[in-house]
């Protein structure tokens, strides 16, 4: 039986242009979380996983074609031996985020002013090594794995963990056309599938 939990991811910083004023509305957002069975793990030692992936502050001329420098961060699933109980748990990215490019499998984005010409790539990379593998968002296979192992063998009911490593980079949507000055800011939400 399969077992999720949601959360969310924020990646965002602060490339500003020289803007004195913005517009403002109001609005909101509604999560729903939770789990059915019996296995639950925590996401960095928290029940819900939030990560914030900050790009610092960059020039146009820092998202070349090929896009930026990526920015590694990790989500790290652990939990007690009896509730964090399954061997492998799936970090499933919402396919219906309304933030994904879908011709492009990135993320757009939706803050104040944003950057002309720019989305979010995810990719993962693999935990013994090599190339990282970009995890296209809004399809069936926007997702990473993640294996969860005991980390204290000697005691039955002791810790189990596993970390995903993944990355971010800013890429140019239009490849020929250099970045406009702007602030970088989107979201994208997940879950974790037990198996």
């Amino acid at each position: 039986m399969k077992n999720i939990a949601k959360l969310s991811l924020i990646i965002a910083t602060s490339v500003m242009a020289n803007h004195s004023s913005a517009a403002s509305t109001n609005s909101g957002q509604i999560s729903f979380t939770g789990s059915i069975g019996a296995s639950t793990c925590l996401i960095d030692g928290e029940l819900q996983g939030f990560k914030t992936v900050d790009f610092g502050s960059l020039q146009p001329s820092d998202v070349p074609a090929a896009g930026s420098t990526p920015v590694p961060f990790t989500l790290t699933i652990s939990g007690d031996a009896s509730s964090c109980n399954k061997d492998t748990v799936s970090i499933a990215f919402n396919p219906n985020n309304p933030n994904i490019d879908k011709s492009t499998g990135n993320l757009k984005l939706n803050g104040p002013l944003p950057a002309g010409n720019v989305g979010i790539e995810l990719a993962a990379i693999p935990s013994g090594g090599g190339a990282a593998a970009k995890i296209r968002l809004g399809g069936s296979n926007g997702f990473t794995n993640v294996n969860i192992t005991p980390s204290m063998s000697t005691s039955p009911s002791g810790n189990r963990s596993g970390t995903a490593n993944l990355q971010a980079k800013l890429v140019r949507v239009d490849p020929s056309i250099v970045p406009t000055p702007g602030s970088i800011f989107s979201q994208i939400d997940y879950v974790l599938v037990y198996q």
